[in-house]
């Protein structure tokens, strides 16, 4: 069954703690008066602010899109202005800094500290010609400085968290590199093996028939039989060892699909899936390790650079080869393309392929096709 809530403990008890503090207080002193509309209307706002930090602190990105987050982040703030005109208790000021800890978290660090900006002077223009009360200027420096070192606090605990996901995800592709060149030593440690056989035991073999066979012609009849007999066991020994050879060279090719899916296991955050169909070309060493770098620099981007939640890696069994990864990060304008998408369309250049990388609707796309001969082999 798919796990659609997690939360780190230390948030939700920071959310419901703090909830408690602000909305109990106001709900008794409303249950006091009796629940007049006005009453009613802010203890159902102060439940649906529940509820919506509760879903926009949630860390399973699968459960909804980052879309449905942002629209609840409007709710939240629509909710503290709507508590501002409701009432006048400088309590609700509190959900000002949940507030400013958490947009850190879905919106660059400019807009941040404009929104700290905004709400300081909102709060400043209704506490003083809505609500008729002197300027709290006070209250506001009080609750500007909150917001701003939960701000600095929520970046710090990011830029932390950023570099455990880029720890793990580099940890991940060493793994799944290492795999595959196990693979390939493998292969190769065959193949030495084989061609040790063929040339060292099986010339001295062959070497001894040939004197076992003169021997047996020209024995006593005495000595025929037991000669027979040694001719005819190395013949047996030669052709089993001839088999063992033919065996090792014939080794099963290199197989990347495992290796992939254990890249896409160890992923954090981002939904990984594998669509993979057997290539010819996907045996070979250097074909296998360009698509497997590939598919990590299309990870690495799509963890440091967008809101992804899915990424898709599909493999065509196509002529040429087709290598497609593309996520739901959103659309990017006119991407500038790093390094190290740079260094893998120079990777797969260099296999005489091509390589591109594009925007659509849902995210980024990056391409990749190899020319595939039948008679390459």
């Amino acid at each position: 069954m798919k796990k659609y809530f997690r939360y780190q403990l230390s948030w939700l008890v920071v959310v419901l703690v703090t909830w408690a503090v602000i909305a109990i207080p106001r709900i008794m002193v409303n249950t006091e008066h009796g629940f007049t509309a006005l009453a009613t209307i802010e203890v159902v706002i102060h439940t649906l602010m529940l509820l919506c930090l509760l879903l926009v602190i949630n860390e399973q990105e699968q459960s909804y899109g980052y879309l449905v987050r942002y629209v609840l982040l409007v709710v939240i703030g629509a909710g503290i202005i709507g508590l501002q005109l409701l009432t006048s208790a400088t309590l609700i000021l509190i959900y000002m800094v949940m507030f400013s800890a958490i947009l850190v978290y879905y919106l660059p660090l400019r807009y941040c500290y404009l929104s700290i900006a905004v709400n300081a002077v909102l709060f400043l223009l209704l506490q003083r010609f809505y609500w008729h009360h002197p300027w709290p200027v006070l209250n506001t420096l009080s609750t500007s400085a909150f917001c701003l070192f939960a701000l600095v606090v929520s970046q710090r605990t990011m830029a932390e968290q950023q570099a455990k996901e880029a720890l793990q995800i580099s940890n991940a592709s060493l793994q799944t590199t290492q795999a595959l060149l196990i693979q390939a030593g493998a292969s190769e440690e065959r193949l030495h093996l084989a061609r040790e056989l063929h040339d060292d035991v099986g010339h001295q073999l062959t070497s001894l028939i040939m004197q076992l066979d003169i021997a047996r012609r020209t024995a006593s009849d005495t000595l025929k039989p037991q000669l027979e007999h040694c001719y005819q066991h190395a013949r047996q020994t030669l052709a089993s060892v001839r088999s063992v050879v033919s065996d090792k060279r014939n080794h099963s090719p290199i197989d990347l699909q495992p290796t992939l899916m254990q890249l896409a296991e160890n992923t954090p955050r981002i939904a990984v899936i594998v669509h993979y169909q057997a290539h010819p070309l996907l045996a070979q060493l250097n074909y296998a390790q360009c698509v497997l770098r590939c598919a990590q620099e299309g990870i690495s981007n799509a963890l440091k650079h967008s809101l992804a939640t899915e990424l898709h890696i599909h493999l065509y069994n196509h002529n040429p080869l087709r290598l497609t990864i593309s996520d739901n990060g959103g659309h990017l304008h006119n991407p500038i393309p790093g390094n190290g998408l740079l260094g893998l369309k120079e990777r797969v250049e260099t296999l005489g392929g091509t390589f591109t990388f594009t925007p659509n609707s849902k995210g980024m796309v990056l391409n990749a096709e190899f020319p595939y001969a039948n008679d390459s082999h």
